[in-house]
């Protein structure tokens, strides 16, 4: 039993480490994104200066070339599930109206994103859950430009099928 479970948890590893590789192939480190594998799913991090408008809501032309990639590998594996996690810094854009807090602003990114791949991409719908993630969860200060720069990006989260790991007797 235990060689069973050990073989299902290197298939498991396996599965992940390709599609890593995969999305690498498609985001060289000079696309500022950054590609990590955590618990059961692969993480594509984009950077919010590639992906949004000066307003900070709508997706850019160049947002969209960012997306290429990912769509492209979605479009071809329709068993991959996506969570569209948004995370913003703690202060809304002057611009925004009818946005109470930084959760209305960061579902509003997710949402937008997810609609631009069902939309201009063709992705199945059905692959895709939009997340809004707010401010609370900061990978650096907020007490500068640089570090709300940084709080502000968009993570999504590729569930591939996994092979379940056998219950042990």
């Amino acid at each position: 039993m235990l060689g069973n479970i050990a073989a299902v948890q290197r298939n498991r590893q396996t599965t992940l480490s390709d599609l890593k590789k995969i999305l690498a192939a498609g985001y060289p480190t000079t696309s500022g994104a950054a590609i990590d594998v955590a618990d059961q799913a692969v993480l594509l991090t984009l950077p919010d200066q590639g992906l949004f408008d000066k307003n900070g809501l709508a997706v850019s032309t160049d947002g969209r070339n960012l997306l290429q990639p990912l769509a492209e590998i979605l479009a071809n594996r329709p068993e991959l599930a996506v969570e569209v996690l948004a995370y913003t810094d703690n202060v809304l854009p002057k611009g925004i109206k009818n946005m109470s807090d930084t959760w209305d602003w960061s579902l509003a990114r997710a949402v937008h994103l997810t609609r631009l791949l069902i939309r201009d991409f063709n992705i199945n719908a059905n692959q895709l859950t939009p997340v809004g993630k707010g401010e609370y969860y900061p990978v650096a200060s907020n007490e500068t430009s640089e570090g709300r720069q940084r709080n502000r990006r968009t993570v999504l989260v590729i569930y591939p099928p996994l092979p379940k790991i056998p219950a042990t007797e």
